[in-house]
């Protein structure tokens, strides 16, 4: 799915949410692969933590798509 906003405006995902969720994706798959190999404790709290983060950070995309859907719906 593809949009012509770029993302800067008011109708389109911040740029910034953008990056923090690929960046947190990044060092999940890190925390993830670092457990896989090595199950301690150490890398398990890492793992937790990242995962908590990404969801988070999930969670924010899915509030700006409701944000995106109400103005969407207020502008019909």
């Amino acid at each position: 799915m593809t949009s012509n906003n770029d993302g800067d405006g008011p109708g389109g995902i911040p740029p910034t949410l953008r990056e923090r969720v690929i960046e947190q994706i990044g060092i999940t798959t890190d925390a993830l692969e670092a457990a896989s190999a090595n199950p301690s404790e150490e890398t398990l709290d890492q793992l937790h933590k990242a995962a908590d983060n990404l969801m988070r950070a999930l969670g924010r995309v899915i509030l700006e798509i409701e944000r995106l859907r109400g103005q969407q719906e207020s502008e019909r």
